[in-house]
């Protein structure tokens, strides 16, 4: 089981992954797709070798992050300990939390998380959501600005905070 399951690898999800890293998190990032060159012109590089850059920063880091790209999420559910996140092969992964960063647009998780009137995922500065366990970071968020630099911000700290979750709810006793 990972410790958390991030959906999304533009900036926010490998940025969330990187610092998953960083603090010794388990986690598999899974992507429909990577983004390319004409999808924002706010990356200061082609989005593909961004994220090719992070994917190997990531694993010179610990060796603790898995990818599953060009796999689309069919079903994301709360269980009693964990999550459960279905993809359209069939497979089915579980983690202990889930970091959604799926940028503008996708509905997926339409009827998981509370929305604002644009339809963005409500998150507190922590990235926190309505359900405990999931946060959100990126352009799906009703935090989100059109800024490369934000968005990393937000993934990072999306991550930190799956890490105090993670402590917070596995403490002894």
């Amino acid at each position: 089981m990972y410790d958390t399951i991030i959906i999304g690898a533009g900036l926010s999800g490998m940025s969330a992954a990187l610092y998953c890293a960083k603090n010794s998190l388990k986690a598999l990032v899974v992507a429909k797709s990577v983004p390319d060159s004409n999808q924002s012109e706010s990356f200061l590089l082609n989005p593909a070798d961004l994220i090719i850059k992070f994917k190997n920063a990531v694993k010179e880091q610990s060796g603790l992050i898995d990818f599953r790209v060009n796999q689309e999420v069919i079903s994301l559910e709360k269980n009693v300990v964990s999550f459960s996140v279905e993809l359209k092969t069939g497979h089915v992964e579980y983690g202990k939390s889930i970091i959604i960063a799926i940028g503008n647009g996708d509905t997926s998780f339409d009827l998981l998380t509370h929305k604002d009137s644009l339809a963005k995922i409500k998150v507190d500065a922590q990235m926190r959501t309505n359900i405990a366990g999931i946060f959100a970071c990126g352009g799906c968020t009703a935090l989100s600005a059109d800024d490369t630099f934000i968005s990393s911000a937000q993934g990072a700290q999306a991550a930190l905070s799956v890490k105090k979750f993670l402590n917070a709810n596995l403490a002894p006793g």
